[in-house]
């Protein structure tokens, strides 16, 4: 198991935890909601290989739309994916770098924003995007 994240409204009256579940064919990303009744569900629900490091967040809309970074690698290839709880958001994803690891992201007023760390060769650096 990689470190659980959690997020929570700026009231405080919703609280996300998102995790790495090892106990399927490949290791994958569950949720839910523990401020409600919700029971564990799949990050995203049709994972192409092994998923790990979460992080979530909140808008500070009154809808409570949240977010969620992961990486996941699919074909040998460590890839940074994000997704928002908007109907019909499956995940996209975000790196274009050959391996892309420990993502984290933050949502302000007006800006989301998604660091990770890429390794090329020798060479680590972190890149930001601003989607």
């Amino acid at each position: 198991m990689s470190l659980p994240a959690v997020a929570v409204t700026k009231d405080g009256k919703r609280v996300l935890v998102a995790w790495k579940q090892a106990s399927k064919d490949a290791p994958h990303i569950s949720w839910r909601e523990a401020t409600g009744s919700a029971r564990d569900a799949d990050l995203q629900p049709t994972p192409g290989g092994t998923q790990d490091h979460p992080c979530l967040a909140f808008a500070p809309t009154p809808e409570g739309t949240w977010a969620a970074v992961w990486e996941e690698t699919r074909a040998g290839r460590q890839s940074v994916w994000y997704r928002t709880s908007k109907p019909g958001d499956s995940g996209k994803q975000l790196s274009t770098e050959s391996q892309a690891a420990f993502p984290v992201l933050v949502i302000g007023e007006k800006q989301t924003t998604v660091a990770y760390e890429t390794k090329q060769g020798d060479r680590l650096s972190v890149i930001v995007q601003n989607l």
